[in-house]
């Protein structure tokens, strides 16, 4: 489901550029910059509008840019188009009206094409920031979700909270439930099956037990910490040999939450805070 949502995400945000192409435009022009550039290159001054009369006898009214070795790039003002040499039957200058009028029309096209540009360029923008709100929105609700969510976990014995604890997403264990206890306290036998023999213990720091004993152990620091679905990362933990090789639930996991027993239903009661 997260990697679900994810993709979702991911498919909000790049929506607005597969409608409008990758560049934020459906044109060939990439950058609005490039109507000044077209001009400029004529001086500043109004470019000369060509006449193409091509073999297949088509016609293309434009402005060469581009003179190559095979044949011509010509801006036809909503783009530009590439003329193969053995495609041209002849090219023409207009000369007076016919002059005004197709320079009136290349003119038109590239005004028309600029706008439309500015104006799917600002469509691209408000629906990327539509999505980008509305993800936040969604981001916002979960976590407010998360916060308000209540933890209910079953145990048997009332005089010893055992719970079920994932260690690190992939270890499963009982553990006993213990404020007295400023570290979740992780047995030998269970660190080497989370550590799998990969690490060795050399460290070692001295660890006051609730019952006044003290034992030697080893310091780390838990990837995650899931009980009944109430999760912590980065949980500080101390592995020790401990007597019936049953594990003890810290305050270093618990002082994430706001902790309640209900008596009656046997249930220990997590709620972030």
């Amino acid at each position: 489901m997260k990697d679900q949502k994810y993709k979702f995400s991911i498919l909000l945000l790049i929506l607005p550029l597969l409608i409008c192409g990758l560049d934020g435009t459906a044109y060939a022009r990439k950058d609005a910059s490039e109507w000044d550039s077209v001009i400029s290159i004529f001086g500043g001054s109004a470019p000369e509008i060509v006449i193409i009369k091509l073999k297949n006898k088509g016609t293309i009214k434009g402005v060469i840019v581009e003179e190559r070795e095979e044949g011509i790039i010509v801006d036809v003002g909503f783009g530009t188009v590439a003329v193969q040499n053995s495609e041209i039957e002849s090219v023409e200058v207009p000369e007076g009206e016919d002059k005004k009028t197709a320079a009136k029309e290349w003119k038109g096209h590239m005004l028309d094409t600029k706008r439309n540009i500015e104006k799917r360029k600002d469509t691209v923008t408000k629906v990327r920031n539509r999505n980008l709100e509305y993800l936040g929105m969604q981001e916002r609700l979960a976590e407010k979700a998360r916060m308000e969510a209540e933890y209910r976990i079953k145990f048997k014995d009332s005089s010893k909270i055992i719970v079920g604890v994932i260690l690190n997403g992939e270890v499963w264990e009982d553990f006993i439930i213990d404020t007295g206890a400023s570290k979740v306290l992780v047995p030998m036998s269970v660190a080497n099956k989370l550590f799998k023999g990969q690490r060795r213990f050399t460290e070692t720091v001295e660890t006051k037990l609730a019952d006044g004993s003290v034992r030697q152990g080893v310091p780390v620091v838990l990837k995650s910490v899931d009980v009944g679905g109430a999760r912590a990362e980065n949980v500080e933990a101390i592995i020790m040999e401990l007597r019936g090789q049953t594990g003890l639930l810290g305050m270093s996991f618990l002082n994430k939450f706001h902790m309640r027993i209900d008596s009656k239903k046997n249930e220990l009661i997590l709620k972030e805070k």
